[in-house]
């Protein structure tokens, strides 16, 4: 189960190891926003269908349902968006925005496949490399999930680390 607003990178890198290039013409997206905007739109419309055409090649159904379980249920209202690239192929997209009136950022990890761009769908608690929560805090340096900063989004994306999207 992968924290809601901790950056999703391990997941990333798990998927664009294992990915295959088996994908159908109208399948992923053009750009890297693009494809977090079609997550996102899946998410709102509970439309497991529509996260399996977004998701990366050959994902299964059970992980388009997760992603529904975990960011799911009243409707995300993205306001500002942002991105940057961790390594080649593969960015994060911050979207900040509302659900239900309250504060809330959602990260969408995608990925490049053979000039196409894919959202990383959830893993189950038995997918490849996962890592618990604990783990992914105590790697990242934080004891708890309240101990992540709450950077804000143009500070996010000039973090040393990062690097712009392709668009």
């Amino acid at each position: 189960m992968a924290l809601r607003g901790l950056p999703p990178f391990l997941a990333a890198m798990t998927v664009c190891l294992f990915a295959t290039s088996c994908s159908g013409e109208d399948a992923g997206r053009a750009t890297a926003q693009e494809a977090a905007e079609a997550y996102i739109a899946a998410i709102n419309a509970a439309d497991v269908e529509g996260l399996l055409a977004i998701g990366e090649p050959e994902a299964e159904r059970e992980r388009a349902e997760l992603a529904l379980e975990a960011h799911g249920g009243e409707e995300f209202v993205p306001e500002e968006s942002w991105s940057r690239q961790y390594f080649h192929g593969t960015c994060s997209v911050r979207f900040d925005g509302s659900r239900g009136g309250a504060r809330e950022t959602l990260y969408v990890m995608v990925y490049e496949d053979e000039g196409r761009w894919f959202a990383v769908l959830p893993f189950g608690e038995d997918g490849p490399g996962m890592w618990t929560d604990e783990e992914v805090l105590e790697e990242l340096g934080y004891d708890d999930a309240e101990d992540i900063p709450d950077v804000p989004g143009e500070e996010w994306v000039t973090e040393e680390d990062s690097a712009p999207c392709p668009s």
